[in-house]
């Protein structure tokens, strides 16, 4: 499997007057690296305070999309002085920002700098790629400097990185062809990556019209399920963000019955957007929206400031926005996690595929960070069809397909009718003559002109 190595590009110190760096580029390698090193050097003074650099800047814009994730390895090779102080405060970590403070959790190494050069693997938590991806040249090893005397601490960097060992999905093509009157949903060839699934819609052009299918040659007919109606509630899978400092974005992936949250960290007097997109939607053309619902998991925080804030969650067809905003916070107020009903507006099936979330804050504070907190979101489709529709669903594909769909004009048209939300087929009509009622022998009609039976 390969294995892609991000390397740092930047640094970043808690306190410019104290830490410092001397030859940083002989850092911006991969751990193979003994060449030559940086200089890390803390403030000479026996305190046990700490002092920090910040090592960051990994292009993870380098990394393969679509790729499936085998492990994650952060890695540096360094050492220290004998004036680094040793013990648990005093040891590398992993943050999503150039702060100690905001260290991430399950990520501190659990032994100390050795005074030889070493190759050391810092344990990365609960993080995966994409929580790593949402933040950015933030994501940072950390490495504390302080003195044990009066003498410089110094840790010695000769590189660092983010070893990604992967593997790439494999594309395969599947193509539906039509031999008929109708619609295939979707047409011509799609790629579809392995272990995905695949799903084909089938809509004849009339009611009675017969419908067979072949894949790779082997007849499957009988595997068509004819669908009347449909239930779908989609979730989010991608986002984008300003203004926000956004982590764990994969905790807003979920329902709003998910218990871990997403954070939307917003600077003082600063505005911040996040969009969730939805799960991409493939509706049959003949759908008729019954009914459309979004609700969102939301909390606020305030950070125990009193200047102004608000907060607004809405939904989007692109970047056109639907229904009204809902507000969310309109003063310097905590909210405690709550689901919200959004005002969706109406929508066109057309409009679906496109459809997101929007989380807007804006923060007045002068010196105080505010954080949006969003749980998940739960997007429902309820939907019928108006006449005929077949579907046919290749789970877990291994390898192309060619789909043959045959539709061949049924003797007669079909009539249907609506019963409890359900579409049944009419079997029989029938008229009253002379106080009798009479089966009707034959239906018709008019296409284009012409009466039909």
């Amino acid at each position: 499997m390969p294995t892609i190595r991000l390397v740092p590009s930047s640094y970043n110190t808690s306190h410019s007057s104290y830490a410092s760096v001397n030859n940083a580029t002989n850092m911006y390698y991969n751990t193979d690296h003994t060449a030559n090193y940086a200089t890390l050097q803390g403030r000479n003074i026996n305190s046990t305070t700490a002092y920090y650099i910040f090592i960051n800047g990994f292009n993870f814009g380098d990394v393969p999309d679509g790729i499936q994730v085998s492990s994650i390895e952060v890695k540096i090779r360094c050492y220290r002085n004998s004036n680094q102080r040793t013990g648990a405060n005093y040891r590398l970590r992993l943050c999503s920002t150039a702060a100690w403070a905001n260290a991430i959790s399950g990520t501190t190494l659990s032994s100390d700098i050795g005074t030889t050069e070493t190759v050391y693997t810092i344990p990365i938590g609960n993080l995966d790629l994409d929580t790593m991806k949402s933040y950015g040249t933030g994501f940072s090893i950390a490495v504390p400097l302080s003195s044990t005397s009066s003498s410089r601490p110094y840790v010695y960097v000769y590189g660092a990185e983010i070893a990604i060992t992967y593997t790439l999905p494999i594309p395969y093509d599947i193509t539906s062809n039509l031999n008929g009157q109708g619609t295939l949903t979707p047409n011509g060839t799609s790629q579809v990556y392995s272990s995905d699934d695949y799903t084909l819609y089938i809509e004849p052009q009339n009611a009675g019209d017969t419908v067979t299918a072949t894949d790779n040659g082997v007849d499957v007919t009988g595997s068509l399920v004819q669908i009347q109606s449909g239930n779908e509630e989609l979730i989010p899978d991608d986002y984008t963000s300003s203004g926000f400092t956004v982590t764990d974005i994969t905790n807003a992936y979920t329902n709003i019955s998910d218990g871990n949250r997403c954070t939307c960290d917003l600077a003082e007097g600063t505005t911040g957007d996040l969009y969730l997109d939805i799960q991409d939607l493939n509706l049959p053309s003949s759908a008729i929206i019954q009914s459309l619902s979004c609700e969102v998991s939301l909390q606020i925080s305030r950070n125990d400031s009193s200047s102004s804030m608000s907060a607004t969650c809405q939904m989007y067809s692109g970047n056109t926005p639907k229904g009204s905003a809902t507000t969310i916070a309109t003063t310097a107020q905590d909210v405690a996690r709550n689901t919200y009903t959004l005002n969706i507006g109406t929508w066109t099936v057309s409009e679906l595929p496109d459809a997101r979330v929007n989380f807007h804050m804006v923060n007045g504070a002068s010196s105080t960070h505010r954080y949006y907190y969003v749980y998940g979101v739960s997007f429902n489709i309820a939907y019928e069809i108006s006449g005929t529709l077949y579907s046919y669903t290749i789970t877990n594909v291994q390898e192309n397909h060619t789909i043959n769909v045959d539709i061949a004009s049924g003797t007669s048209s079909k009539w249907w009718y609506k019963v409890n939300g359900t579409w049944r087929e009419v079997r029989n009509i029938y008229y009253k003559n002379n106080d009798s009622w009479v089966g009707v022998a034959k239906m018709y009609t008019k296409n284009n002109g012409n009466w039909e039976s």
